[in-house]
């Protein structure tokens, strides 16, 4: 798959993982999912291969 080939909510999760700091703050698809206003079910299945 392409970048071209993202959803408009794949962008934007795109962008807001390579802009976080997982050093400081550890990921969590719960967190994701609130900044998105999606379900966790959602954030994991947009993450699949």
């Amino acid at each position: 798959m392409a970048f071209e080939d993202l959803t408009e909510f794949e962008t934007r999760l795109f962008e807001w993982i390579r802009q976080s700091d997982f050093e400081e703050v550890p990921w969590k698809a719960a967190r994701a999912a609130k900044a998105f206003k999606v379900t966790k079910e959602e954030v994991m299945k947009r993450l699949q291969p």
